[in-house]
C-alpha cells in the first residue's frame, strides 16, 4: 500500500507535489501553494516599529494636530513668535551697543508693553465682533513692515533710539489687537475634548520660539549683524500670514453685538462675578509686574555683570524658553492635573524665588540651568491660565476676558521701569531680588485669599466647562441684541 503523501506527489500538480515533499521532509505545516491567481499578491509586512511609535505618539500626546486649522494656527503663532523673540535679543543688543543703557532698555520695553495697557480692551472687543483670523493677517502685515523697516535703518547706519521707540510701540500695538483673538482661536479650531491638549501645545508653540528665536538671532547677528536678524523676522511674519488665511474655524462663532462699552461692561462684570478667574487675573499679576520685565533686563545683566557677550546672551535666554518649553511639554503630557489652580500659584512662587537665586548668581553655566528652571515654571503657569480661561469662559467671551488677561500684561510698564531705574543705580542684581521678592509675595497672597482658584479641581473644571455652554445658550436667547447674536 502506498503513501498518501507519495500518492499525492505522483498524482499532483508539480507545484502541489513540490509542497508535499516539503511537508515529508522538513515536517512544516502546510503553506498554500504559489498559483497564478495569488502570485501578484503582496506579502502582509508587519508595520516598523518607528511608525508605530509615532502614531501612538500623535495619538497620545499630539491628538489636536488631527484637525487642519489648529495645525494652521500652531504653524502661523510659531513664525511670528519666532519673529518676535529675535526681535526681543536684536533690539535688546542694539539698545546695549548705542546707549549701554539698562533703563533705555526699560523704557523700550514700557513703549511696548504701554499699548497693551490701553488698546487691549480694543483687541477683546474686536476678537469678539470681528473675524479673528483677518485681525492676526492685519497684525502680522504691520509687524513685517515695521521690522523691515528698522532692518533698512540699522543696515544704513541711520537707526537712533527714537526709531526703535517707535517701532516697540507698534509692536506693542498690534500684539494687544491680536492676542485675544490668536488664544480665542484656539478653542474653535478643535473639539471640546481636545481644549486642554491644544491650549498645552499652543504654549509649547511661544516656548519653543524662545528656545528658537534668541539661538537664532544669537547666530545671525554674530554673523552677519543686526540688520540681517531684522530681515529674518519678516520671514516670520509672512510665513505666519500664509498659515492664518487658510484658517476658517471661525466662520460660524457667535459675534458680539451692541455698543462697545456694553460688550466691554459685559466682559468685566463675567470677571469680577467669577471667583476663579478673578483670583487668576490678579495672580497674573506677579509676573506681569515683576517677573517677566527682569527677563527684559537680561541683556544689561549678560554684559554688565557676567562680562560675556552677544552668544552668550542667546544661550540663556534660548535656556529659559528651553524650560518653558518642558513646562509646557509636562502639561501636554499629563493626562490630568488634579488641580490646576494650586499648581499656577505653586509656579508663581516657586518663579520668584529662582529669580532670587539668580540674583546671587555669576557663574554663566549655572545662570543657565537656573533660567531653564525659572522657564519651566513659567510655561506651566502660561499653559494652565490659558487652560483655565479657555474651560470656564463661554466662547462668546472669551475674546474679553483674554483682553483683560493682556491687560495685566500692560501693566508691565509699571514694574519694569522702578525694576530698570533700580538696575541703573544699583545693578541688574538687585532689581532681580526686588522682583523675585515680590511675586512670590503676590502668589502668596493669592493662595491666602483666591480660595476659590485654590479649590479648583479638574471635575470642577468640566463641569464648569458645560455651564459655560449653557450660561452661552441661556445669554443668546435672552439678550440677543446686547450681548451674542449669530453671524456678523
Amino acid at each position: 500500500m502506498r503513501s498518501p503523501a507519495l500518492s499525492e506527489y505522483r498524482e499532483g500538480s508539480a507545484p502541489h507535489r513540490v509542497t508535499v515533499v516539503w511537508q515529508v521532509i522538513a515536517l512544516r505545516p502546510e503553506v498554500p501553494a504559489m498559483t497564478r491567481e495569488n502570485a501578484a499578491d503582496p506579502p502582509v509586512a508587519r508595520p516598523a516599529a518607528l511608525p508605530r511609535l509615532w502614531r501612538a505618539t500623535r495619538e497620545r500626546f499630539l491628538p489636536s494636530f488631527a484637525h487642519p486649522n489648529f495645525g494652521r494656527l500652531w504653524r502661523a503663532n510659531a513664525g511670528a513668535m519666532t519673529a518676535h523673540f529675535v526681535q526681543f535679543l536684536a533690539q535688546g543688543w542694539l539698545v546695549v551697543e548705542l546707549t549701554n543703557s539698562p533703563f533705555t532698555l526699560g523704557l523700550l520695553s514700557f513703549f511696548m508693553s504701554l499699548p497693551m495697557l490701553v488698546l487691549s480692551p480694543v483687541g477683546g472687543l474686536l476678537a469678539d465682533r470681528l473675524s479673528r483670523p483677518r485681525l492676526l493677517m492685519m497684525a502680522q502685515s504691520v509687524n513685517g513692515l515695521t521690522a523691515f523697516t528698522i532692518g533698512l535703518l540699522v543696515a544704513t547706519g541711520a537707526i537712533a533710539v527714537w526709531h526703535l521707540a517707535i517701532s516697540a510701540t507698534l509692536t506693542g500695538a498690534m500684539f494687544a489687537l491680536s492676542v485675544p483673538a490668536r488664544y480665542a482661536l484656539i478653542s474653535e479650531s478643535v473639539p471640546r475634548a481636545l481644549v486642554r491638549n491644544a491650549v498645552a501645545l499652543n504654549a509649547t508653540t511661544m516656548n519653543l520660539a524662545r528656545v528658537i528665536g534668541p539661538a537664532l538671532a544669537g547666530l545671525i547677528v554674530g554673523a552677519a549683524g543686526i540688520a540681517a536678524a531684522y530681515f529674518t523676522m519678516v520671514g516670520g511674519y509672512v510665513w505666519s500670514i500664509l498659515n492664518v488665511r487658510r484658517i476658517d474655524a471661525d466662520e460660524h462663532r457667535p459675534r458680539a453685538q451692541g455698543s462697545p462699552v456694553a460688550i466691554l461692561r459685559a466682559g468685566v462684570v463675567y470677571i469680577l462675578s467669577h471667583g476663579p478667574i478673578r483670583s487668576l487675573m490678579v495672580l497674573t499679576l506677579a509676573p506681569a509686574l515683576f517677573s517677566y520685565p527682569l527677563t527684559m533686563l537680561l541683556p544689561a545683566f549678560v554684559k554688565q555683570d557676567l562680562q560675556a557677550g552677544v552668544q552668550d546672551l542667546g544661550l540663556v535666554t534660548s535656556a529659559l524658553g528651553a524650560g518653558a518649553v518642558l513646562g509646557a511639554l509636562a502639561l501636554v503630557a499629563a493626562p490630568e492635573v488634579r488641580r490646576p489652580g494650586r499648581l499656577a500659584i505653586a509656579a508663581i512662587v516657586i518663579n520668584g524665588a529662582l529669580f532670587v537665586v539668580l540674583s546671587f548668581t555669576r557663574f554663566l553655566p549655572f545662570v543657565a540651568l537656573v533660567l531653564a528652571c525659572v522657564g519651566t515654571f513659567q510655561g506651566i503657569h502660561m499653559a494652565l491660565t490659558q487652560t483655565i480661561v479657555q474651560l470656564l469662559v463661554p466662547a462668546h467671551m472669551r475674546g474679553r476676558v483674554m483682553a483683560v488677561w493682556m491687560i495685566n500684561w500692560g501693566l508691565m510698564p509699571l514694574g519694569l521701569l522702578p525694576l530698570s531705574a533700580t538696575a541703573e543705580r544699583l545693578g541688574t542684581p538687585v532689581a532681580m531680588a526686588i522682583g523675585g521678592s515680590l511675586s512670590l509675595c503676590v502668589g502668596v497672597f493669592v493662595a491666602l485669599w483666591g480660595r476659590q482658584l485654590w479649590g479648583l479641581t479638574a471635575a470642577g473644571l468640566n463641569a464648569s466647562d458645560e455651564q459655560a455652554d449653557a450660561a452661552r445658550d441661556q445669554s443668546e436667547s435672552q439678550t440677543p441684541r446686547a450681548e451674542v447674536a449669530a453671524g456678523d
